[in-house]
């Protein structure tokens, strides 16, 4: 699951959008055309990447991807998360910082600084996909139980339930060869980490 920045990208993204949707009074003579463009792109970035990210989506009440979990720790979903990543970051490229005003410069300054950390993660975070604060075994377990963000109020509720449970079963099959993986390349968590997640594990 993303960094928190996930969320400091969504609301530049609102909000981008809500002030790129026309040109304000004090910028009549500049281009419609760039108002329309930037905002279709700052949404089409933000659709793609709940279809990325569905965990995310589901903290932000986007409740289109609940049934599904990717397994983030395959080299096919690595390689889509970072043909996303530098896609966008070319096409926001494009648009020249005095075109934008000013929370559209922000909101591409904010962006390609996301793209740039997430293109350069490391290996270490792959073959340690388990820790004691923010995971995806933390998520689901917390989930499961009917007190977190994932609905269980209608029949569809729970068969949504059970296929995103359907991509955990995937996703840990993963971790354990990721972290088998590790152990031979020497990227571990150190061993007061572990201790403390066996308890989490176990509930």
């Amino acid at each position: 699951m993303k960094k928190p920045v996930f969320f400091l990208c969504f609301a530049l993204v609102f909000a981008s959008c809500k002030d790129s949707k026309q040109p304000q009074q004090n910028e009549v003579n500049r281009d419609t055309k760039i108002y329309e463009d930037f905002s279709a792109l700052l949404k089409s970035y933000y659709e793609e990447k709940n279809k990325i990210y569905p965990l995310e989506a589901t903290i932000i009440g986007d409740t289109r991807h609940n049934d599904y979990l990717p397994n983030f720790l395959t080299g096919e979903f690595i390689q889509k998360e970072r043909k996303f990543y530098s896609d966008p970051k070319n096409s926001f490229m494009q648009f020249k910082n005095d075109e934008l005003n000013e929370n559209e410069h922000f909101s591409k300054q904010v962006l390609l600084w996301e793209y740039d950390i997430n293109l350069q993660e490391p290996l270490f975070k792959i073959e340690t996909p388990i820790d004691q604060m923010r995971s995806t075994n933390l998520y689901i377990g917390q989930w499961a139980s009917g007190s977190g963000v994932q609905p269980f109020k209608t029949p569809q509720d729970y068969k949504n339930w059970l296929k995103r449970h359907n991509g955990n079963l995937s996703w840990m099959a993963s971790a354990k060869q990721r972290m088998r993986e590790g152990t031979v390349s020497g990227n571990v968590l150190s061993k007061p980490l572990i201790i403390s997640e066996l308890p989490q594990l176990k509930s």
